[in-house]
């Protein structure tokens, strides 16, 4: 086994071991970390478009657009009476013989049509996988006669560790659970759950019992009482979590 974070007195990291780390943390695909202007596209002249300040995750790969600055992408100018669709990506290279890799953006150019114009292909790559070119597809500039009349960005930004915690938190403090004819509502309250439901039909009883219910755990004995028993019901009670 290599240790490949301690200090060792010979070049031992490598980008290839970054990116491993990388891709296990935020994921193999492509994002944007949820930092400075996210990368914002912004239209700037007729024929550029500025990204501002953020970071791209890009297989692994960490690429900045420094805060306070911004990169500019030129394109040409679109065609009378056509539309068209060019593509913005963050292109990863890699020189096989030196193994320095770069990163840029290009822009390509879709071919004009006069009323269904397609994106433009791209490579798909991945450096961790030996390629040597890897596009990251972040825009497109959707054209109609001589000008942009749409920016679309493509790749999302990433929620960072804090908001997918507050997501996973609200899932398991609630969930709908269909069961003959009720749409329970479960509820996390702290250390306990609340449920209720709505029954529509007609109903003998003045109780229902619902038993083992497959929540996130097995509840047993789950009583609901009616407001009205021939058409609606709700539910009020509680059980603890041990």
């Amino acid at each position: 086994m290599d240790n490949i974070t301690s200090r060792q007195g010979v070049a031992h990291f490598s980008s290839r071991n970054m990116r491993s780390i990388i891709e296990s943390i935020v994921g193999r695909d492509y994002y944007i970390a949820n930092m400075d202007e996210c990368l914002r596209l912004e239209l700037s002249t007729n024929n550029k478009i500025k990204i501002r300040s953020g970071v791209l995750i890009h297989h692994g790969n960490v690429s900045q657009v420094k805060k306070g600055t911004y990169d500019e992408v030129s394109y040409l100018n679109g065609s009378q009476g056509m539309k068209r669709i060019d593509l913005i990506v963050s292109r990863l290279t890699k020189d096989a013989s030196t193994e320095i890799e770069k990163q840029e953006w290009i822009c390509i150019q879709g071919t004009p049509s006069e009323s269904d114009p397609q994106a433009p292909s791209y490579t798909e790559g991945n450096i961790q996988e030996g390629d040597l070119v890897d596009d990251c597809p972040f825009a497109e500039l959707h054209f109609d006669g001589i000008n942009v009349t749409e920016v679309k960005q493509l790749v999302p930004v990433a929620r960072n560790t804090e908001e997918l915690e507050a997501e996973i938190d609200e899932l398991n403090r609630k969930s709908i659970i269909a069961q003959s004819g009720i749409d329970w509502i479960v509820e996390r309250r702290g250390k306990y759950f609340e449920a209720y439901g709505v029954y529509s039909g007609y109903v003998a009883a003045n109780k229902l019992y619902a038993i083992d219910v497959q929540l996130p755990f097995v509840v047993d004995d789950l009583i609901v009482a009616f407001v009205n028993p021939s058409y609606h019901a709700y539910y009020l009670n509680k059980w603890y979590i041990n």
